[in-house]
């Protein structure tokens, strides 16, 4: 599990994440992060959290966030927040490296879900445009169920695979729901190191 302080790295999307306060520090209240994410990283797909808000805070760079299909751009220091169950999905719409500062309340457990996106990266679980392996993707969903959903594929699907499938994949064929970092042997952390924000 992160901890306030930990810096994890998705080799395909190319975010960087650095971990602020979790669901630990803050009894479940908010998890907080900065994401640093360049300019030809690969932004989320369009998605919803049910239970939750995520909220952004632009530290550098233009955010361009698309939320139930209206598109807004958001330059440094502004902020935009996402209400639960919206569809959104955003990307850098500028020249240099984005940092954006995201906070979900409650927290839930979108650490787990990032960090286990991260490490699918590491392993050759993601698709060069960011697609995840559906079969890890099923076992972690299940495990959280309620949490996420994808913004563009049928519902009945999705309640199937993270549901019932996602429940024979954990229980029956070893799929572990959350992947952590510390399992790895030598994670490629990326050419950067996050530099320090307000």
């Amino acid at each position: 599990m992160a901890k306030s302080g930990s810096v994890i790295y998705n080799k395909v999307t190319l975010d960087t994440f650095e971990f602020r306060q979790t669901r630990e520090d803050t009894g479940g209240a908010l998890l907080q992060f900065d994401d640093y994410h360049p300019p030809n990283g690969i932004g989320p797909l369009p998605h919803r959290h049910p239970l939750q808000e995520e909220a952004f805070t632009v530290l550098n760079g233009t955010l361009a966030i698309t939320i139930d299909g209206t598109e807004k751009v958001v330059e440094d220091g502004g902020k935009v927040a996402v209400p639960p169950n919206a569809v959104h999905f955003w990307r850098n719409a500028g020249s240099d490296e984005m940092c954006l500062r995201t906070e979900f309340r409650p927290a839930l457990h979108f650490e787990e879900i990032i960090e286990t996106y991260a490490c699918m990266s590491q392993i050759g679980k993601v698709k060069p445009n960011g697609d995840p392996d559906p079969l890890q993707m099923s076992a972690m969903m299940n495990a959280y169920p309620g949490e996420f959903y994808l913004g563009e594929m049928p519902m009945m699907l999705q309640r199937f695979l993270f549901g019932p499938f996602g429940y024979v994949l954990r229980r029956f064929l070893g799929f572990k729901p959350h992947l952590s970092f510390a399992d790895l042997q030598a994670p490629d952390q990326g050419a950067r190191t996050p530099q320090p924000v307000p």
